[in-house]
């Protein structure tokens, strides 16, 4: 039986489905990397330095393995913070189009069967999550990973409510398995 954490907003309600809580990093991260065509949305919270360096760093990174779409205003901030970005598209936009199982792909290659988020707004990542939850997990997508220190309860997989050292912790092992050494 899954794990389930208290969401970190208590108005976050996500009805009777809620996300699996991340206990094993590397699990996510084997997700990732078994996945066709994954996608990363990386938020301005992540470029305005909210979470910090780490996070920053994380996201380029990661950004160096998976096709990364930024949203916002902040582009040109990502470039200059050495993320690879493929697309920058509002946040709605993007996931108007994953919905879509027509669709081709911010990379053309098919639609993306795993997505995971970082750096948007809790309240407003919820709905993106909520929205992905109902029209396209299960049908077009396998699923949807919210990377940020609070448990995020309409994606498939999130962390629990996380310490900033935790946080940087279990990133550390996802990437440890994405780079190929784990």
């Amino acid at each position: 039986m899954p794990t389930y954490a208290i969401p970190w907003q208590p108005t976050a309600i996500p009805g009777p489905e809620m996300a699996n809580v991340i206990t094993k990093p590397a699990v996510v991260a084997a997700l990732i990397k078994r996945a066709k065509n994954p996608l990363f949305i990386v938020g301005t919270e992540v470029l305005a330095g909210k979470e910090g360096e780490e996070a920053i760093d994380f996201a380029k990174r990661f950004s160096k393995i998976v096709p990364t779409v930024v949203t916002g205003h902040l582009l040109e901030k990502a470039k200059s913070l050495g993320l690879e970005v493929v697309a920058n598209l509002p946040a709605f936009d993007i996931i108007n189009r994953l919905k879509d199982p027509e669709w081709k792909g911010i990379n053309s290659k098919g639609p993306h069967d795993v997505v995971a988020m970082m750096g948007i707004l809790y309240y407003y990542e919820s709905q993106l999550f909520s929205t992905l939850k109902h029209f396209a997990v299960g049908k077009h997508m396998r699923a949807t990973i919210a990377l940020d220190r609070y448990y995020q309860p309409n994606a498939t997989w999130s962390f629990p409510n996380l310490s900033k050292e935790d946080w940087v912790k279990s990133l550390e092992e996802i990437l440890k398995v994405l780079e190929g050494g784990g």
